[in-house]
């Protein structure tokens, strides 16, 4: 258990230190060149828990139903994460319900395709949010849906990420 606990450490470290290396500030331009759209999915999983705290934000959050859409027309700014922030408040919500309702430990992730093959994001501080919001815009993502893992399951999503990674950096050359 120490074991696999300390890889999933180690992934951890590996992967955060990946995605500080790929932030990037953002450009001294203000205003984008056109409006850029992106829509953040909570990916409610369908269990009891899950599914009752969902309801419970659509009821006392106006207009939330389970997917925000925020419209950049500058670059991004830390005084204004607050929709990104907000998000993964709710998203943590649902995490944590889950976990009440099953006593198991989950891991709140966020990844802009739906198989969880796309760019990573990280939303749990202003500057993250503000970090993450810019690569999105640059890379032209449009979508960001968020992941409820147990250990297990992150650490083999992590270990198979930083694989590809390797692989990606150090192709093998046929001789």
């Amino acid at each position: 258990m120490k074991k696999g606990l300390l890889l999933a450490t180690s992934l951890l470290m590996i992967s955060a230190s990946a995605f500080a290396k790929k932030s990037v500030k953002p450009a001294q331009k203000k205003k984008l060149s056109e409006p850029h759209t992106i829509l953040f999915h909570d990916n409610c999983p369908k269990t009891t828990a899950a599914l009752n705290e969902e309801v419970s934000l659509k009821a006392t959050i106006p207009g939330y139903k389970g997917t925000i859409s925020v419209t950049y027309k500058t670059w991004p700014e830390e005084k204004h994460s607050y929709p990104l922030t907000g998000f993964y408040d709710c998203c943590e919500r649902i995490r944590s319900a889950m976990e009440k309702s099953k006593g198991t430990s989950y891991i709140l992730h966020f990844n802009t395709k739906p198989d969880m093959s796309g760019m990573d994001v990280q939303l749990s501080n202003p500057e993250q949010a503000t970090y993450s919001a810019t690569l999105l815009i640059e890379n032209q993502e449009t979508e960001v849906y968020a992941f409820y893992h147990t250990q297990e399951e992150y650490s083999a999503y992590i270990s198979s990420k930083v694989q590809s990674e390797i692989q990606d950096a150090f192709p093998a050359t046929a001789e």
